[in-house]
């Protein structure tokens, strides 16, 4: 019986003490996951009907300026007198020209049209990357950081003791 517990004891306490390459496993004391956030611009298009104004494309000449113009002219030679008859025949011309083109020109229309903007929703996505898993070894707290958790309570170490120091 004596030399049953003097093996479990001398068993137990090389357990604890390693060799060199030797592995080990020791208890895991505690997991911690460590967290991390992304940052996403989704974005969100928003529609709504509104009235535009439309314009007609038209010709830069239209009817209205050719009448405007004739007419203008015809009241500036009644107008004028010797010399300035030219002067005022071309001002009333000019001035028919432009008057003409603004009376006959196709007022604004507005249509119902849909018109779209875009604007961007930020979104805030956590996610585990990385675990610290805290052990014990030889009385003495480490921690490690591994990718996956633990699928265990304990944790698989390989020990390098083989380093001597040299007096």
């Amino acid at each position: 019986m004596k030399n049953l517990l003097l093996t479990t004891a001398l068993i137990t306490g090389l357990a604890s003490t390693a060799t060199a390459g030797e592995i080990v496993e020791v208890p895991i004391s505690a997991i911690t996951p460590n967290w991390s956030s992304v940052e996403t611009r989704v974005p969100v298009q928003n529609c709504s009907q509104q009235l535009v104004p439309m314009r007609s494309n038209g010709s830069p000449i239209d009817i209205g300026n050719i009448f405007g113009g004739a007419l203008g002219g015809l009241l500036g030679n009644q107008v004028g007198r010797g010399s300035g008859n030219a002067a005022a025949t071309a001002a009333g011309a000019i001035g028919g020209w432009v008057l003409g083109g603004k009376l006959n020109r196709q007022p604004e229309h507005y249509q119902q049209q849909t018109v779209c903007t875009t604007t961007y929703r930020i979104e805030h996505k956590q996610f585990i990357q990385s675990y610290t898993v805290h052990y014990d070894f030889n009385g003495v707290r480490y921690q490690t950081r591994t990718i996956l958790p633990p699928q265990s309570n304990t944790l698989r170490l390989m020990v390098n003791t083989s380093h001597k120091i040299h007096p």
